[in-house]
């Protein structure tokens, strides 16, 4: 029987693997490789490899990055091991991944591709799967080298870090299929519907901590986070709760800071689960962020016309990502 393979690198990614397998997959042995040892149903799986990884993301400095990657590839590698002990990937798979600029992904994906009998798909991995990224081709040639030096196999894919142009990848599973990159491989993700009823007058910050360390740089990510702040006090009350939930990934530190320079009170929301499972537990009357994927499967999820939805652009190469949100009625901010 064939096995169908998935990996999860965010917590994210095991709730639409989850989501496939109730709705989409009707047959075969469904395994779940999960090196950061994320939250998972237990009854969607025939077997789980967890591993002990700590994939949270938070250096600034470049010597810390370098050492950050060291550590995660020295656990990758540590941690395919035990896949090894316990499954063949020289077998028959469907294989569904998300993101092949991660490495242990991206070695993966190149062991099964020897087989000509095997399937891949992707799966939404946010805003990702609707606009082209920029990519810093040094820093991937970089890491194929750390890579290589740590006996992991990694190859840099041109166009867009899943390969879905490739005739390689039957299909990739979407929220929106119409409006992501390569629309005619698109699959309906499904997803679950969102509601809750505000009884309070609070406003909720997603944060992208992880954008510290954005091309743009340190000072910049800075000036787009006061100025986030700003336009959120344009809109609530004296009485509105503010509350801020950091990115698993990125040093909260610096919004500390800044939240601290711009409200007079504000509450840290510290829960590395997907937002979709804590927001009825916050029940915000308005959602800010910038063009978060948190924004985007809120938004799809809730048909909610009370909750106010407001994205400040954080760069100039977002336009795509901006006409989905406006077509989705989130508001955009300037």
């Amino acid at each position: 029987m064939r096995k169908n393979l998935f990996i999860a690198i965010s917590p994210s990614h095991t709730s639409n693997f989850e989501s496939i397998i109730k709705n989409k997959l009707h047959s075969g042995i469904n395994v779940l490789l999960n090196p950061g040892n994320f939250r998972y149903d237990e009854n969607s799986w025939d077997l789980v490899i967890n591993g002990g990884m700590d994939l949270t993301y938070t250096v600034s400095s470049k010597i810390g990055k370098i050492l950050f990657q060291i550590k995660k590839l020295k656990g990758y590698k540590k941690y395919l091991k035990k896949v090894q002990k316990q499954l063949s990937l020289d077998q028959n798979y469907t294989f569904f991944y998300c993101n092949l600029d991660d490495v242990v992904t991206n070695h993966i994906f190149l062991n099964l591709k020897k087989r000509e009998d095997n399937l891949f798909y992707v799966v939404e991995d946010g805003i990702l799967n609707y606009y082209y990224p920029v990519r810093d081709l040094k820093t991937l040639g970089f890491k194929k080298k750390l890579s290589a030096f740590c006996g992991l196999n990694f190859e840099t894919f041109p166009g867009h870090p899943t390969n879905i142009a490739s005739k390689d990848i039957k299909g990739q599973y979407v929220r929106i299929p119409n409006n992501a990159i390569y629309s005619e491989k698109s699959l309906a993700l499904p997803y679950e519907k969102l509601a809750y009823s505000p009884k309070e007058d609070k406003t909720l910050i997603i944060g992208q901590d992880i954008m510290h360390n954005s091309a743009e740089g340190e000072e910049y990510y800075k000036e787009r986070l006061s100025l986030l702040f700003e336009k959120v006090k344009d809109r609530i009350s004296d009485n509105t709760t503010i509350i801020y939930k950091p990115h698993r990934n990125g040093d909260v530190s610096i919004a500390e800071e800044l939240l601290n320079d711009s409200f007079d009170k504000y509450e840290l929301f510290r829960d590395n689960t997907p937002i979709e499972t804590c927001i009825p537990q916050i029940a915000p009357t308005g959602i800010y962020s910038f063009e978060s994927s948190a924004m985007l499967n809120l938004k799809i999820a809730m048909d909610m016309k009370e909750v106010y939805f407001g994205v400040l652009p954080f760069s100039n190469n977002s336009n795509n990502v901006l006409d989905l949100y406006k077509g989705l009625g989130i508001n955009i901010l300037k």
